[in-house]
């Protein structure tokens, strides 16, 4: 939210840079980074919670795996031309646009 508070009290200008984008396709390391995100911290508490840490990673890894073949075999939602004429829109506008 302090994202979205600084947008519209400051203007675009006060946002921080983007570091890094994802990308707009199926990407191996964007499902990797979604389901391990977190895990090295959890891992360094140290203990317990690095074995845990360390038992969880392959159900993970396998889940990331399965998440970017999810992604390769599903097909992009497109509007009906009945739902795209009635707000205006021409489906080559909607294409155009993305």
């Amino acid at each position: 939210f302090e994202f979205i508070r600084r947008y519209m009290e400051q203007g675009p200008d006060a946002l921080p840079k983007v570091e890094r984008y994802l990308p707009r396709g199926p990407s191996l390391r964007a499902s990797m980074s979604v389901w391990f995100y977190g895990i090295g911290a959890v891992g360094s508490a140290g203990g317990a919670m690095r074995v845990l840490t360390i038992l969880l990673s392959g159900p993970i890894f396998l889940l990331s795996i399965l998440h970017y073949i999810a992604q390769l075999t599903s097909l992009e939602p497109v509007w009906p031309t009945e739902v795209e004429a009635a707000c205006g829109n021409s489906a080559s506008t909607a294409m155009a646009q993305t």
